[in-house]
């Protein structure tokens, strides 16, 4: 890879890339700070409800969102004097799909019949679905314009009010209604500071509705919309079948261990998520050996990130839920014990779909998320039927480990060959190595096996050669 290209990858990933962890470093702070005081609040029950409830809003999400944000982002980057014709059309087709959706969410709690703190409190949400879509849009189009920095501003300062709002209504002693009605109230801040962001930072041309344009955008977008709603879907069966077949306390187990994962997903994605409109840049300049080296290089990172995660948590868990969760929920230390390891397929679904993407063979991640989303309700249904929260763990990993799977095949056949020894097989070995010390010295206090569990892991991963000495001056050299 040449100097001058390597150094743009460099500084697209320290300016573009830093800021898009401050903002997801921001959400995590702020996620992982109200998380711990609602379930602590909440309780298990309380907390299964407010898991339900959310999870049915989330389902409709990317719905609304259409897609359109991986088509802004890859566009804007593109053409960025278009910028504003993208967001204001996107606009306005975003408002009709939210009407459509609010009307939907009220129609399948009516048919599933939840019980009725689940249904209003789902329903509640639906008010924040449009915002929420701003917001949206607004981040992926500053991902595309590599102005990342201006929306982290904002970001920052929504999750501070956001953070205060709901800490004052935890200590006043409202419950789940109050609560998810701050959660809509602050959107709709963070979506107007977002707009007026926009107006600031490109040329505002008008505010024209234009259908023709609209027309193309959605076809573009249907592949990554069907995409996002089946993925979306796929994301929540879990805690969907669970509530409804089990019960609100067993929900709220599972989902307190559940958060912690997705808080370290969230770090990971974020990282990964940076990758996508640089691996576009090289596939659309025609460089496919470089475009290679890049996937590589983020695959191999993302696989020790996970890796990291799996350590620290098998060596805290148990200290972590009881410090953070309280005794109430202790039956969540074996399910987070169990549950880390989701994070491989998931993160591992988000990079491969990226690679997809980046070269537009989005349908084939397509195809491979439909077959996963089909199994998937027949895998929870059966297994949590038989092994209550037990058995969405095990119908979790079922699903995403065959997601995973076909997507490591298309990538492998349609995109490049992916080196499995030394992206994959290095890091699994220093892994499987690092758990079994973990469980030989069981009898350690936590923070000595915490701290020589880490050591050990850094130092296999030397020993083993898992980054190159290529992988290091992709990153270093300017």
């Amino acid at each position: 890879m040449s100097a001058m290209k390597t150094g743009t990858v460099v500084e697209s990933v320290i300016k573009n890339g830093l800021s898009l962890l401050v903002v997801r470093g921001t959400l995590l702070v702020s996620s992982a700070v109200v998380t711990v005081f609602l379930i602590r609040y909440l309780g298990a029950e309380g907390f299964g409800s407010y898991s339900a409830a959310s999870n049915i809003y989330a389902v409709f999400l990317p719905i609304i969102f259409f897609g359109f944000g991986s088509v802004i982002a890859r566009d804007a980057a593109k053409d960025p004097g278009a910028a504003w014709k993208y967001f204001i059309n996107i606009l306005y087709a975003g408002f009709f799909l939210t009407v459509i959706c609010t009307a939907g969410m009220g129609l399948f709690c009516a048919a599933v019949k939840y019980p009725p703190v689940v249904t209003k409190a789902a329903l509640i949400l639906a008010i924040g679905l449009y915002p929420n879509f701003i917001v949206y849009i607004a981040e992926s189009l500053f991902i595309g314009l590599e102005k990342v920095k201006y929306f982290a501003a904002i970001n920052f300062l929504y999750s501070v009010i956001e953070v205060v709002l709901m800490l004052a209504v935890l200590f006043l002693g409202y419950k789940i209604f109050a609560i998810v009605a701050i959660l809509v109230f602050t959107r709709y801040v963070f979506a107007a500071m977002a707009v007026v962001l926009i107006t600031r930072v490109v040329q505002v041309d008008h505010f024209n509705i234009d259908t023709k344009f609209i027309s193309r955008l959605v076809k573009v977008s249907v592949v990554f919309s069907a995409t996002g709603i089946l993925a979306g879907v796929l994301f929540k069966i879990d805690v969907l079948f669970l509530s409804k077949m089990v019960g609100v306390y067993e929900t709220g187990i599972y989902a307190a261990a559940l958060k912690l994962i997705n808080l370290c997903s969230l770090g990971i994605t974020s990282f990964v998520g940076v990758f996508y409109p640089i691996a576009s840049k090289y596939y659309v300049d025609r460089q496919p050996g470089e475009y290679r080296d890049i996937c590589l290089m983020a695959t191999k990172c993302t696989v020790l990130m996970v890796f990291f995660a799996i350590v620290s948590t098998l060596c805290l868990s148990r200290e972590a839920i009881l410090f953070l969760f309280g005794t109430e929920y202790e039956k969540s230390i074996h399910v987070l014990n169990m549950l880390i390891f989701l994070l491989i397929p998931i993160c591992g679904t988000a990079l491969f779909g990226i690679f997809l993407a980046s070269c537009n063979r989005q349908k084939y991640d397509l195809v491979a998320i439909t077959l996963a989303t089909l199994i998937s309700p027949a895998l929870n249904y059966y297994l949590v039927k038989y092994f209550s929260y037990y058995g969405s763990i095990y119908a979790n990993l079922g699903a995403f480990s065959f997601l995973q799977l076909l997507q490591a095949y298309f990538v492998n056949k349609y995109v490049f060959k992916l080196e499995y020894i030394e992206t994959i097989m290095k890091p699994v070995a220093v892994l499987a190595v690092t758990v079994l010390f973990i469980h030989a010295a069981g009898a350690l206090v936590w923070y000595a096996r915490f701290i020589i569990a880490l050591l050990v892991f850094v130092a296999l991963s030397a020993a083993f050669r898992v980054i190159s000495r290529k992988d290091i001056e992709l990153f270093l050299t300017a």
